[in-house]
């Protein structure tokens, strides 16, 4: 066994982080630019992989200011490497972060009917 192998990152209580973790409605086209480019600087490095570009994407987030979440998700989201994060944690932040913000281009606007 190896005694330098690097131990995934976690969270505490990780059953308990979606409901601490809530993004800002409605989304704005400055928060999705910060996430795309999340996901492009990810990408421009690691091609073919749209779920960990949707993770950093949703990092990017974080890491701006636009997500309110616990001070253990935002402290994972500010390092650099993140090759030892669970992916139970990767898998919670894309649903809980960045398919909400995808989703949202798909919702109907009603403001253009009569009133």
């Amino acid at each position: 066994m190896n005694d330098t192998a690097v131990q995934p990152t976690s969270l505490p209580e990780q059953k308990d982080l979606p409901e601490q973790i809530h993004l800002p409605e409605p989304f704005t086209v400055g928060m999705w630019q910060v996430y795309a480019e999340g996901q492009r600087a990810y990408e421009h490095d690691h091609p073919g992989s749209p779920l960990l570009a949707r993770y950093h994407g949703a990092l990017a987030l974080i890491r701006a200011g636009y997500v309110h979440a616990p001070d253990d998700l935002r402290r994972l989201a500010s390092q650099a490497d993140q090759s030892t994060t669970s992916l139970a944690i990767v898998g919670l932040v894309v649903r809980q972060i960045a398919l909400p913000i995808e989703e949202a281009l798909e919702k109907p606007v009603d403001f253009l009917s009569p009133a």
